[in-house]
């Protein structure tokens, strides 16, 4: 089990739907919607697993997925984000990105677009 506290040198993965509003082709990467979710976006914390590792998992847990990011726990932060740890029942490295640490859904498209632009592409479909 992973502790209830996020480090902030752990990284967050995001995994980035097959949608038009979720990738820019011309520039070649995620739009500023991925981190624009009413009920919080979803990301998986690393656990001490490689990428390779996160990327097979996310593999099979998605049948529409585009691409996988990644982000540092520090510089969600470091961007006014708020982290909260969320494990499900059949994933326990599930958390959440939240606006704060009172409201759910990131509106402020300016944090949105922060945050993408410190993601890390993990991988990229084909």
């Amino acid at each position: 089990m992973l502790s209830e506290e996020i480090d902030n040198s752990e990284l967050l993965f995001r995994a980035v739907p097959d949608k038009p509003q979720m990738w820019k082709e011309k520039e070649g990467r995620p739009s500023s919607a991925i981190f624009k979710d009413s009920q919080g976006v979803s990301v998986d914390r690393d656990g001490n697993r490689t990428d390779a590792q996160v990327t097979e998992n996310f593999k099979k847990r998605f049948s529409t997925l585009k691409a996988i990011v990644s982000i540092e726990a520090e510089e969600c932060r470091d961007a006014g984000a708020f982290l909260q740890y969320d494990p499900l029942p059949d994933n326990f490295h599930h958390s959440l990105i939240l606006n704060s640490q009172d409201s759910i859904q990131i509106k402020s498209s300016g944090k949105a677009r922060r945050l993408t632009k410190l993601t890390k592409i993990v991988y990229l479909k084909d």
